[in-house]
């Protein structure tokens, strides 16, 4: 950010803090070919939403300053999910399905930008990637099912532009994949538990990773529980830990993050 011998030669301190939502919305249907075969096809609109903000206190010899950034990307695109699900006996079911990639151009709204590397209106493109997901289930016994799942991720066919504030390249990138397994079992008719596990590679190198939410490999663990309060009403209860590896950048930079997710939910099924 500075040559060493001007007015500022090093990085005092600093703080950097990003939020990134997409919200998808999606409308499909299915039909059965026939007690073997059905497929889905599917539309989906995706509003993405990327917020950062940081300073940072450059220093030399004879001055420091404070400089601060914060920023918006906002943008929308619209991607197609198809399925095909089949089912060789009662006991064995397999599906299937494809999400094409959907185009995302951000757009920048800049708040504030001390540093002047910023560009109002600016475009930036970071698609969805396209992904290839098949799983498998099983039903051992009347109270015992397994399912077993392998997704891949279509980074490198996906689009991303470089991030101005960032010190790695984002173009840069490999195809990422996630598998997991799981169990359930049925104590009774109104009463079930499950427990899981999923591995994520994530494809991406720590030198081209975003700083304040970098994309790590993890080993998940996940369980729940589901019980029928009444005929029809769900009460379904959650909780998953994930363990990412710790990765170091080129500049010494370390990665790492800790991730708890709690999560409760009704269900209700009026026929």
């Amino acid at each position: 950010m500075a040559r060493s011998g001007g007015v500022f030669d090093r990085v005092a301190e600093h703080y950097i803090e990003g939020n990134s939502c997409h919200y998808g919305f999606t409308m499909g249907g299915a039909y059965a070919m026939n007690d073997l075969v059905s497929l889905s096809i599917a539309l989906r609109y995706v509003d993405a939403r990327r917020e950062r903000k940081g300073s940072a206190t450059l220093a030399g010899p004879f001055l420091n300053r404070r400089f601060h950034v914060n920023y918006e990307e906002t943008g929308d695109g619209l991607g197609g999910i198809v399925g095909l699900n089949i089912s060789p006996s009662k006991s064995l079911n397999i599906g299937m399905r494809f999400e094409t990639e959907t185009n995302l151009d951000l757009k920048t709204t800049v708040h504030r930008d001390d540093l002047g590397v910023l560009r109002e209106g600016e475009r930036v493109r970071r698609d969805l990637p396209g992904v290839i997901g098949v799983g498998v289930s099983y039903q051992f016994t009347p109270a015992l099912r397994a399912e077993v799942d392998w997704t891949s991720y279509l980074n490198a066919h996906a689009t991303w532009d470089d991030l101005t504030l960032s010190a790695g390249d984002e173009t840069l990138k490999k195809n990422g994949y996630e598998l997991g397994i799981m169990a359930e079992y049925a104590f009774s008719p109104r009463f079930r538990a499950s427990a899981g596990y999923l591995f994520t590679k994530t494809g991406i190198d720590p030198d081209s990773m975003s700083i304040e939410q970098p994309e790590l490999d993890a080993h998940t663990l996940a369980a729940g529980l589901a019980c029928e309060a009444r005929p029809g009403l769900i009460l379904n209860l959650g909780a998953m830990r994930s363990f990412y590896d710790e990765e170091t950048t080129s500049g010494g930079v370390k990665l790492e993050k800790d991730v708890w997710i709690l999560a409760i939910g009704l269900q209700y099924k009026f026929f």
